[in-house]
């Protein structure tokens, strides 16, 4: 009788052991697969940032564009700020403002 339990307690630790082993590469393979999860995401991030900055350099070249074209435009105000209005200068202002909303429409401002 002893011996049958002890027969079943070795083939009981077998299975054991072998559930164990089981286990232990089932967990290593999940750990390879998060490994390559995480390459995958940080190479996706490094992605991201570069097509932010990307981004971000795009749009500071284009409003530095469209200050360039707005500054001849600026500077003729700041001197018509100290003149007398009268209907030459409005006029003038308005002239003024419909080249300012043409320069900002071909530069893809939409006001309609």
């Amino acid at each position: 009788m002893l011996s049958t339990m002890l027969k079943k307690a070795a083939a009981m630790s077998r299975t054991l052991e072998k559930n164990l082993e089981d286990k232990n590469n089932e967990l290593e393979q999940k750990t390879q697969q998060l490994d390559r999860l995480n390459e995958t995401l940080d190479s996706k991030e490094q992605m991201i940032d570069l097509l932010q900055r990307e981004q971000s350099r795009k749009a500071e070249i284009a409003l530095n564009v469209i200050a360039d074209q707005l500054r001849s435009e600026y500077q003729e105000f700041r001197t018509a700020l100290d003149l007398p209005m009268d209907v030459d200068l409005g006029e003038n202002m308005r002239l003024q403002l419909k080249k300012l909303f043409t320069i900002l429409e071909r530069n893809g401002v939409k006001f309609d």
